[in-house]
């Protein structure tokens, strides 16, 4: 555990392991952007446009919104339809005026929703400079590099050196990890 860091909430906080606590602490955070819009108002209005067609969770630094649950029964379905919430989601942030101040990425279940101050990227920056080394020296491993993916920023070869264990793209960066097949 003393070598693990979990930057969760897709950036937007991080935790390190404290020995002689025998517990992770958090190390940094960004907050939800309150001073844009609440939490709550978000969620009234996405649920008024998404009605019965997404689930919303909110979350301390982020909001989830995630495909109606019998639609995880159809996994090809799950991964069309959280790209189409990932595009709505943006139209909403454009018509609203939060685009920049709120991000969306998709996860391919689903979408993730936080401040624009935080991402990925933005915590291994954050995680190299508490440990005093190079953002190059920290390996990124995620799945999703692709425009509106949730690890595009992440795997974009700006933070890191970048590898991916799922989808391709025609850029260098991420390096695919390829299995034996």
């Amino acid at each position: 555990k003393e070598r693990w860091t979990l930057l969760c909430d897709n950036g937007a906080s991080g935790y390190l392991w404290n020995a002689s606590a025998q517990q992770y602490e958090a190390f940094f955070s960004e907050p939800w952007p309150s001073e844009t819009i609440e939490q709550d108002l978000l969620l009234t209005m996405l649920q008024e446009e998404l009605g019965v067609w997404a689930r919303i969770m909110v979350r301390e630094f982020t909001m989830v919104v995630l495909c109606p649950k019998w639609m995880y029964r159809f996994p090809p379905l799950v991964h069309w339809y959280a790209g189409r919430l990932h595009q709505k989601l943006g139209k909403y942030f454009q018509a609203w005026e939060l685009k920049g101040q709120l991000c969306s990425q998709n996860s391919g279940l689903g979408n993730l929703i936080f401040s624009g101050k935080a991402g990925k990227g933005k915590a291994v920056e954050k995680w190299a400079k508490r440990l005093g080394v190079p953002t190059v020296s920290i390996a990124c491993v995620g799945d999703r590099p692709e425009p509106g993916g949730n690890d595009e920023e992440f795997l974009s070869g700006n933070y890191g050196t970048a590898f991916t264990v799922g989808d391709t793209t025609q850029n260098p960066q991420p390096a695919p990890v390829l299995d034996a097949q």
